[in-house]
């Protein structure tokens, strides 16, 4: 029974011990894995931080180089402002007096125009002369066979009687008179001449030589 006994204890201790000892081994091991993990771990990190710092050095340049541009052009741009701006005080210092005037000058001929339109506005305007067409016989010196039609003066005229006179109201058709009736009596010599009639005799002589 004491050998049992004895037999179960030793058992226990290698046990024991074999615990122990996969113990330790596997706390090396862990041990082992983490600090190479924390060596990979350092090492990706070194790796990643320089990317990174590449990346951003690179980044920071490019936008010095930009700056320095825009830096400079503003420079140039500053530059020509103050040249343009010194050639104005030149102009200003050498003809400042000839503009100062020809300002003047311009100002009062403005008010000046101005004045002459309000009172041009305010002046009542003069009524249009009426238009008057002469006939060249009232025109002095101008012949008097002129072509063309001309408006005369109105003039008081008697009214014209009809070229033809209207139709007869009886309805029947009158015959007009003879040309010796038509015809007055000439003055002179020819005067007592009879006149042939309608019929073809001679009319009539009146006067002295009819009496014969």
């Amino acid at each position: 029974m004491d050998a049992v006994l004895q037999t179960l204890a030793d058992q226990r201790q290698e046990q024991e011990k074999l615990l122990r000892t996969v113990a330790s081994d596997l706390s090396n091991e862990i041990r082992g894995e983490r600090l190479r993990f924390v060596d990979a771990m350092k090492e990706a990190t070194t790796l990643n931080v320089q990317v990174h710092l590449e990346e951003f050095k690179k980044q920071l340049n490019h936008e010095v180089l930009r700056m320095t541009q825009d830096v400079g052009h503003l420079r140039d741009e500053k530059m020509k402002l103050e040249q343009a701006i010194a050639e104005l005080f030149a102009i200003k210092a050498k003809h400042g007096e000839h503009l100062y005037h020809i300002q003047q000058a311009t100002q009062q001929a403005q008010q000046t125009n101005q004045q002459a339109q309000a009172r041009q506005a305010h002046k009542p305007m003069p009524p249009a002369p009426a238009q008057q067409y002469l006939h060249p016989q009232q025109v002095p010196g101008m012949m008097y066979n002129l072509p063309g039609h001309y408006i005369s003066a109105p003039s008081q005229q008697q009214p014209q009687q009809p070229r033809y006179p209207g139709p007869p109201a009886a309805g029947r058709l009158q015959m007009p008179a003879p040309l010796g009736a038509q015809q007055p009596p000439r003055q002179g010599t020819q005067a007592s001449r009879p006149l042939p009639a309608a019929g073809g005799r001679p009319a009539a002589a009146s006067g002295p030589r009819s009496a014969r």
